[in-house]
């Protein structure tokens, strides 16, 4: 008889018996919605996310030779965008609530999945609490990236996973490879699912092996298309250099920040001026890791006289996908040339780790799990209300939306805008009417020194409206110049260069954020002859 990859062998309708705990279920997911929408639109759109809505605004032959160029993400979560933007348009509010929707709908999956295993109702509650309040759940949910649709594909195709596992009838390999199809062209990480998926039935499943073997051919072969585009564009390229290039290769601590962010409740840094970690996400992590330690190994009589085989397989099941998708990036990203190491694309393992932690919890002996039940709503209610007293600290990049706006008003003629970074010209760039395209001419500056940029931000490929100018070879007369820093200063680079090149710099249009300042500033070339007479 097959392995079945259940906790008890009985049907857990209990939960919907129970009304305190079926009142509970539901408290936590009227606050999981509620922390998704919670300050949606307090900050504005970043890079990453302007892009996805400069790729949807692309017709749908050159959507995917906008996206092929880009290399690092495959298309559907741009098509699935434009069709978003084009039922209501691209408010801040609208575009926000399109991953915030795939996060709500993560509540399915996640739910099927806990009634398939037949978890006890105290570890489905506890498992629900952990996930709601995740904050790198939260802030990816918010985010107008493919990462939400991700986690909530992911989690569908785990519990079809499970489903099929159970299951005699082959149907459902059906729904769980068009599943597994869409998941692979929202996110390459999609193919660790797979790649898990596959790995447990060869441990646990001999005989279903060969059917999920074809159905991988199928996701191979259906994937295809989309990875010739992508090597032709990549030939065509830099290849991964300008893409990941920048990313340094995970060592121990990046595991150690990894594990804290799968225990880290409400909290998110804003920015990288933030810090990362509330000072007790440690303490939740070694207690959720003592907790998963002690299931896997403490020895207590299966509940229900449930073979120890399948008590097994379900225990094994949980460490697949919680952690095997990390030991692979993990291995890949110090073995290939680039790493592909990155919190935000390993979101794929933080349901699973919070289901093995929630029944670890369960499992532990009374004493123990009482005690840290208690410990674990006492910090998660400590950080919620820390969270709700939290301000919004507008990031610098918000500034250049601002500043766009006040120069609309401030200058009446055509201007050329100069910005020294990629990502300050992206940001002007779009913070412009379609209509102000013609007035307002952005370009990016090259080769001024000392000024260093964020290798992570790039004009994107294919993109040509921002055009690139070395800085010693301009001739305009008057522009305009965008930059950041600490403070307005001629003796400073890049505002120095042009000093000592003959322009005078006139008082700027400034915005500070987070210790530093957005400036908008107009340069103009001396007259010579009036300086002589002076």
């Amino acid at each position: 008889m097959q392995t079945q990859l259940h906790f008890s062998n009985e049907e857990n309708d209990s939960i919907l018996k129970q009304h305190g705990w079926a009142v509970a279920l539901i408290i936590i997911a009227v606050l999981y919605i509620a922390f998704r929408l919670w300050r949606l639109t307090s900050t504005c759109l970043w890079f990453d996310e302007i892009f996805s809505v400069h790729a949807a605004r692309h017709g749908l032959s050159e959507l995917f030779s906008f996206v092929a160029q880009d290399i690092i993400h495959p298309p559907l979560f741009y098509l699935l965008l434009k069709v978003w933007i084009f039922v209501g348009g691209e408010s801040l509010l609208w575009l926000r609530l399109f991953p915030v929707l795939f996060s709500c709908a993560a509540i399915l999956p996640l739910w099927f999945l806990c009634r398939e295993l037949r978890l006890q109702t105290e570890s489905i509650v506890l498992a629900f609490l952990f996930i709601a309040i995740n904050g790198s759940l939260i802030k990816y949910a918010q985010e107008v990236r493919m990462y939400s649709p991700l986690f909530c594909l992911s989690l569908f195709s785990i519990w079809l996973f499970v489903k099929f596992f159970n299951s005699l009838e082959n149907k459902t390999l059906v729904v769980l490879s068009i599943v597994n199809l869409l998941l692979i062209y929202t996110h390459y990480f999609g193919w660790l699912i797979v790649i898990t998926e596959l790995a447990f039935f060869i441990l646990y499943s001999k005989e279903k092996q060969k059917e999920f073997l074809f159905s991988l051919a199928c996701l191979i072969l259906l994937f295809a298309p989309w990875v010739i585009a992508v090597v032709k564009a990549a030939n065509a390229n830099t290849g991964l250099q300008q893409n990941i290039g920048w990313m340094s290769k995970p060592g121990l601590m990046s595991l150690w920040q990894m594990f804290l962010s799968l225990n880290q409740p409400s909290y998110f840094p804003m920015s990288s001026n933030e810090s990362p970690f509330l000072i007790f996400t440690p303490l939740l992590a070694i207690i959720s890791l003592i907790s998963i330690v002690l299931f896997l190994f403490y020895k207590q009589k299966p509940p229900d006289d449930t073979k120890n085989s399948s008590k097994s397989g379900t225990q094994n099941l949980f460490l697949f996908f919680a952690f095997l998708p990390i030991v692979i990036i993990f291995i890949a990203s110090n073995i290939a040339p680039y790493s592909f190491w990155g919190t935000r694309h390993l979101i794929i393992v933080f349901a699973p780790y919070a289901i093995l932690a929630a029944v670890g919890i369960q499992n532990c002996p009374p004493l123990l799990k009482d005690t840290a039940v208690y410990i674990i709503i006492g910090l998660v209610a400590f950080a919620l209300f820390g969270q709700a007293l939290r301000g919004v600290n507008q990031p610098i990049w918000c500034a250049w939306e601002n500043l766009a706006q006040q120069l609309k008003q401030a200058e009446k003629k055509s201007a050329k805008i100069y910005a020294t970074e990629e990502l300050i010209a992206y940001h002007l760039w779009f913070a412009f009417e379609e209509s102000d395209k013609n007035k307002f001419q952005i370009a990016l500056l090259k080769n001024i020194p000392e000024v260093k940029e964020d290798a992570a931000y790039f004009l994107p490929r294919g993109f040509y409206e921002v055009k690139t100018q070395n800085a010693d070879l301009i001739t305009e007369e008057s522009f305009w110049l965008a930059f950041r820093d600490t403070e307005f200063n001629t003796n400073k680079q890049p505002l120095k260069f042009f000093v000592d090149k003959g322009y005078a710099v006139e008082k700027p249009i400034e915005i500070n954020s987070q210790g530093l300042k957005a400036f908008l500033v107009t340069i103009t070339k001396k007259n010579e002859t009036t300086d002589e007479h002076k």
